[in-house]
């Protein structure tokens, strides 16, 4: 019998299993256009359903990469507002001032987060500390870095600020209930429950520096 030329078979004979062809290797390192569509993704389309598509991406890299572009951002601008107040007769601003910023970003970030991640684990949250933090840089970096460019416009960057906190704190019950598995009513708690506490801590901080100013005053000569 002549062999089987090509493309034959041998009859009788099943054909030849096909070859394997492995997956194309997934892409490595940072890429900005990726984060940019998933800060899209998640400030257009709020949900649980939209965080949970995006827990597989979680790393660190993100994360960082993320705090770290609101950071500068926020020193950025920052310094501008403080070079108006300079000519305003204000003190001019420094180096401290910006390192301050930057640093500040980075405890507020994680402080804040490492809080509700806690709290999550009061209310028996299962989720891991960095799909939280992950989960909550999405919304957070974007918000804050609207909240620092409009910042520089007087009145106009307090309403988008008020604007920017309360759809924080929407995307914050969601972010919580997709990372810990919880309800949607356990993560409101989850998310509000810290906040109620620094408001009234904040307020009694009030309260007791404007009663110590008003003793000081009361208690200068002449006055």
């Amino acid at each position: 019998m002549n062999p089987p030329g090509p493309g034959q078979e041998y009859p009788g004979y099943p054909p030849p299993p096909p070859v394997y062809t492995p997956p194309p290797p997934a892409a490595s390192g940072f890429n900005l256009s990726d984060m940019l569509a998933r800060w899209q993704t998640v400030l257009t389309k709020p949900g649980v359903a939209t965080f949970d598509t995006q827990q597989p991406a979680a790393n660190w890299q993100a994360i960082w990469i993320g705090v770290t572009i609101l950071a500068v951002v926020r020193a950025v601008f920052g310094f501008i507002s403080d070079l108006e107040f300079h000519r305003a007769g204000q003190p001019a601003p420094g180096v401290g001032s910006v390192l301050g910023t930057i640093i500040g970003t980075y405890l507020g970030f994680f402080i804040a987060v490492g809080i509700l991640h806690v709290v999550a684990r009061l209310f028996n949250g299962s989720g891991s500390f960095l799909t939280y933090a992950y989960l909550l840089s999405l919304f957070y970096v974007p918000l804050q870095i609207i909240g620092a460019v409009a910042g520089i416009i007087p009145v106009l960057g307090g309403l988008v600020g008020l604007a920017a906190g309360i759809y924080t704190l929407v995307l914050a019950v969601y972010a919580t209930a997709s990372a810990h598995r919880l309800s949607t009513g356990t993560s409101v708690a989850v998310v509000l429950i810290p906040a109620i506490i620094v408001f009234i801590v904040v307020v009694i901080l009030a309260v007791v520096a404007a009663a110590l100013l008003l003793a000081l005053g009361l208690a200068v000569p002449g006055r």
